[in-house]
């Protein structure tokens, strides 16, 4: 199986200053990067709240590849350059690639000899198997799709399953909640040993407390009705007359004939399984992944 990622956008941060102003903006510890590095990144609030996620390679101290999931090129230079005051940076758009494939890395040798000097294969795992992103122009994609007569293309409800049970989210789609990078678990993005970023303080203390005030939630959904967003989740226990609202969906995900899967944000306390489970309106049950 492979998947069509059809927002993906390139932006190249470049300049004198574009490693030290980066390194500065994001949760990342971009300055001890090798050449060729790719990371996943963060870009954060004064108040420590998500306001971009992606993954960036490094190419030189002053060419960095911002790779997004998104087509708002505006709102990512909005946030990204927000603090820029005299440093020597600039963002500009790779306009040659602005769609890609996601395959089985095993599925990529049959594919190499179709690649050029403008098609861009990066690791990164998407699916339950893992897997590469190639960036390229609309002609190269077509014809490896041709070289791929025996897989077959996820559909967007396969793919959005995938990536939720894989923990593989895809930024803004995946993070309408507005919360801190902890509270989404994106701990591979957060260098703790780094200088200050904006929001370091918030998120260095949440950390310090032991846990943040909510938490990302994985489930399977124990029905084939579809549920929509924003359904509340409960905690039946057996100590309260009353099923407790802990939090809400916030993404959901129906396959037919399999039931479904969900992500929800819930206040971050011990849920012993052995001592109660997790519901919905209508006592459909919820089981954690």
């Amino acid at each position: 199986m492979y998947c069509l990622l059809p927002q993906i956008r390139i932006a190249r941060l470049f300049g004198a200053d574009a490693l030290s102003y980066l390194h500065r903006r994001c949760t990342q510890d971009v300055q001890s990067l090798r050449e060729g590095d790719c990371v996943p990144v963060c870009l954060t609030s004064a108040q420590g709240k998500l306001q971009q996620y992606f993954h960036l390679i490094k190419e030189d101290s002053q060419n960095i590849r911002c790779l997004l999931d998104h087509g708002d090129l505006e709102g990512f230079e909005r946030d990204l350059l927000q603090f820029r005051v005299v440093e020597r940076v600039e963002l500009t758009v790779e306009e040659k690639r602005e769609s890609g494939l996601h395959l089985r890395k095993e599925s990529l040798a049959a594919v190499e000899e179709l690649l050029t000097d403008e098609s861009l294969v990066v690791s990164r795992d998407r699916l339950e198997a893992p897997g590469c992103d190639i960036y390229a122009p609309e002609e190269v994609l077509r014809q490896i799709e041709e070289r791929l007569p025996d897989e077959r293309r996820a559909t967007p409800e396969e793919y959005l399953c995938q990536r939720i049970l894989g923990k593989h989210l895809v930024f803004p789609d995946d993070f309408p909640v507005s919360a801190t990078p902890l509270e989404y678990e994106l701990h591979d993005a957060i260098a703790q040993q780094k200088g200050c970023y904006p929001g370091q303080e918030v998120i260095e203390k949440m950390r310090a407390r032991g846990r943040p005030p909510r938490r990302l939630f994985r489930f399977r959904i124990a029905t084939l009705t579809p549920i929509g967003d924003n359904a509340s989740v409960y905690f039946c226990d057996g100590l309260n007359e009353k099923p407790v609202s802990v939090g809400k969906i916030f993404r959901s995900v129906m396959l037919e004939g399999e039931g479904g899967v969900a992500l929800a944000m819930l206040r971050n306390q011990e849920y012993p399984p052995d001592k109660g489970e997790f519901q919905l309106e209508g006592q459909i049950k919820l089981y954690p992944v």
